[in-house]
């Protein structure tokens, strides 16, 4: 496999499903069409809210197995704010046969076997080109970027982040099932992405961070500095997100709009969503990122009101989590 993939990073609902669809249906590239989760399917221990879990014995027979299930699950999967719908798209048969006749005698080849047969396994694609470099997301990579460091010593990391005001309430939004819900979660994900950040901006070379706003704004500006970041070749069609090929996305927004375009018309829809108490937090707990990426300070307001669908249990968790929250998190 191709030594110098390139590594999409950042938290839910932060524009990591738009920067991976710049690369597809380029033919230099070949796009994993879902999150893999290497580390999480080799056992490995993972801090992340929404992919926890504990360490245990790193068994590549056992992540074999977890990553046949995976892509089972991932193959009648309808969520439409997932990570990609790929619902009847993987060819089970090829993709279980391929995992399971190889041996592994170390992390770098069953993690290249694994992107292979999933590629080569992926109804919408050609086969895998040698030459082509990968590109992949995993929303818990942020850290494990040290890890495929040294395992793909030339990898590129693309880190991705979003205002943490305008990324709250996308991920509140997303996970949230019934009623209005407890915020650890969504302010964990938020706490992790910005440690991460900042270290792996310090220990890896090939690390380059952007901002979603400013790729919606000006998405040939910032195109063309990651490509010439990174010594890659920019193609106009990089401007025109697409998904399986070269199919046109829909995008995955939890406001419902289709997907058109790269565009900012909703870069500002966040601010009719957001409550006095989720202003409150981000304050808190996340000023250095508001004044290193230039998002602009929002006054708090009448925090102890209570939200739209807030049970009384979630309300008072949710004002501890709000007082106690700087030293729990930091």
């Amino acid at each position: 496999m191709e030594d110098s993939p390139i590594f999409l990073l950042g938290n839910h609902k932060s524009g990591t499903s738009l920067l991976r669809s710049i690369f597809d249906g380029l033919d230099d590239y070949a796009v994993l069409p879902i999150e893999t989760h290497p580390f999480q399917i080799l056992q490995y221990g993972i801090r992340y809210p929404y992919r926890k879990q504990a360490s245990y014995q790193i068994d590549f027979n056992v992540g074999a197995d977890n990553a046949i299930n995976w892509i089972k699950s991932s193959n009648n999967k309808k969520d439409k704010y997932s990570d990609s719908l790929t619902y009847k798209m993987f060819d089970e048969t090829f993709f279980n046969k391929k995992m399971k006749k190889d041996t592994y005698p170390h992390i770098k080849a069953f993690i290249d076997n694994y992107l292979i047969a999933i590629y080569n396994a992926y109804k919408a694609y050609p086969p895998f080109k040698i030459g082509q470099r990968f590109v992949e997301k995993s929303v818990e990579n942020l850290e494990f970027a040290l890890d495929l460091q040294k395992i793909y010593p030339n990898a590129i990391f693309i880190h991705i982040i979003r205002n943490p005001y305008s990324n709250l309430v996308s991920l509140r939004k997303y996970k949230t099932i019934k009623g209005y819900p407890r915020l650890h979660k969504p302010i964990m994900a938020l706490n992790d992405s910005y440690y991460y950040l900042y270290r792996n901006e310090r220990l890896i070379e090939n690390y380059k961070i952007i901002q979603y706003e400013d790729l919606i704004t000006n998405p040939k500006q910032i195109i063309l500095d990651i490509c010439k970041s990174f010594n890659l070749e920019y193609k106009n069609e990089m401007l025109v997100p697409t998904v399986d090929n070269g199919k046109k996305w829909g995008g995955n927004s939890t406001s419902d709009i289709e997907f058109s375009g790269i565009t900012n018309k909703k870069i500002n829809e966040w601010k009719k969503q957001i409550s006095p108490s989720e202003i409150a937090l981000i304050n808190k707990l996340f000023p250095h990122i508001l004044e290193r990426f230039d998002y602009d300070k929002l006054k708090t307001g009448k925090v102890y009101n209570r939200n739209p669908h807030e049970s009384l249990k979630t309300y008072l968790f949710n004002r501890f989590l709000l007082k106690y929250g700087k030293e729990i998190f930091q």
